[in-house]
């Protein structure tokens, strides 16, 4: 079962996300960013980006590949209806996000996001189910 929770922290936000695979865990955590970003706005999937983002471990991965969606989101101006991932391994994450340009009149955006940090990042695998928690600057 594939879901994310938000958690408080001072001056911060964080976003845990628990996935039955690895490739959930970035799904998920796109999926609370997006909602931290722009609350429940919908999209349509009328345009799609391929992001991929790499790193040293899964947790900066990870980190790494929330930025470049963030990027996508906040400087790009796009608001995401899908994101699927293709592979996520220790080093690698490829994925597709699948939305809209921003609609002021039906987008808006619900909380300024600085950077999703690296402080305190953790992804754990229990045997049965995918765990990440994550950051973000606000």
């Amino acid at each position: 079962m594939n879901r994310f929770h938000l958690l408080e922290h001072t001056a911060d936000i964080g976003i845990e996300a628990i996935a039955d695979e690895r490739e959930g865990l970035a799904e998920q955590s796109g999926l609370g960013l997006r909602l931290l970003l722009f609350s429940n706005a919908t999209a349509e999937p009328l345009h799609t980006e391929e992001i991929s983002a790499e790193g040293n471990s899964s947790e900066e991965t990870l980190v790494n590949w929330l930025n470049e969606l963030l990027f996508l989101m906040a400087d790009k101006e796009h608001v995401p209806a899908k994101i699927e991932i293709f592979h996520f391994a220790e080093n690698r994450i490829t994925g597709r996000v699948s939305g809209e340009p921003l609609d002021p009149d039906r987008h808006q955006v619900v909380r300024e996001i600085k950077a999703v940090t690296h402080h305190q990042a953790s992804i754990d695998h229990d045997g049965t189910s995918w765990r990440a928690i994550i950051y973000l600057d606000l």
